[in-house]
């Protein structure tokens, strides 16, 4: 009987951590039209930058 009392909660909060995380992924995406880019440093950022910048100028020839 202990462990049918303990399973619904642990799910519930099972599932409300897990959403958090996801969820944070969700609302970037909708704000930025962007992925969530997570791990990266100053050198991944400046390498993004500067694909964006060569990218527009590939788009303005």
């Amino acid at each position: 009987m202990a462990w049918a009392e303990v399973v619904p909660s642990l799910v519930i909060v099972t599932v409300a951590v897990a959403s958090m995380g996801l969820l944070q992924g969700v609302f970037h995406r909708l704000a930025t039209g962007e992925r969530r880019r997570v791990g990266q440093d100053r050198w991944d950022r400046l390498l993004y930058e500067r694909d964006r910048r060569l990218e527009a100028e590939r788009v303005g020839k």
